[in-house]
């Protein structure tokens, strides 16, 4: 509604410049024309923060539901905190990602353990949620 509150503005302002040919006779009408761009960008960030805010919702809900992880003897428990070089990166055949033992992605799953370089090596990539 504001977008089109101040498409009218301007639009209704420009019509009015048009026939003026000094800058005195302009004046008003350029600043209220100034003035209607604040409520169109006003809306643009309204819709900016709730396509944000349905996004984040989105995901919380996707990802909430995902298994709780079951404790392997061989994963220490602040492996999202290890450095990559020595963090467990867990990932199956078929699979095109890899992920660490902790990622939300990887959750309840009983993929193989295996170091980066033969995950790489069959064309897997790094999660882009946990990032390895």
């Amino acid at each position: 509604m504001l977008t089109l509150v101040g498409a009218v503005v301007l639009i209704v302002c420009w019509y009015s410049v048009s026939g003026d040919y000094t800058f005195d006779d302009q004046k008003t009408s350029l600043n209220l024309a100034i003035l209607a761009v604040v409520p169109a960008n006003l809306a643009g960030a309204a819709l900016l923060i709730t396509g944000r805010r349905a996004v984040g919702m989105r995901r919380t809900r996707l990802l909430c539901d995902m298994p709780q992880r079951t404790r392997r003897t061989s994963a220490s428990t602040a492996d999202r905190d290890l450095p990559v070089a020595i963090a467990v990166l867990i990932g199956g055949s078929g699979l095109t990602h890899y992920h660490r033992m902790g990622c939300q992605m990887a959750l309840g799953r009983d993929w193989p353990e295996a170091p980066r370089h033969t995950h790489e090596q069959e064309g897997r990539r790094p999660c882009g949620v946990c990032r390895p």
